[in-house]
């Protein structure tokens, strides 16, 4: 059976663990994938469906071009995927 339920995915950065092979496990289990963007003061998440909807974000980093991918409503993730090395309860 085929999931279809969005999943948060952030792209790693240089030092940060490549969850790639696992995008692509999950996208075969039918899990469907929006990234970040920053726009204005809030990160909000999109479908990029094609290499025209991506943009260099304000921080240099490569992401979903606002004007162009498709909005998903954060309440619409089943769960997000963050390729940190490390964190704390701060």
């Amino acid at each position: 059976q085929k999931d279809g339920s969005w999943i948060g995915a952030f792209s790693a950065i240089k030092g940060e663990p490549n969850l790639n092979p696992a995008y692509q496990d999950l996208k075969g289990e039918g899990f469907r994938f929006a990234y970040p963007a920053v726009t204005g003061d809030h990160l909000k998440f999109f479908d990029v469906r094609s290499e025209s909807e991506w943009c260099q974000g304000p921080w240099g980093l490569r992401e979903p071009d606002p004007s162009r991918a498709h909005e998903i409503p954060i309440t619409d993730l089943k769960s997000i995927l963050v390729p940190g090395l490390a964190f704390d309860r701060k």
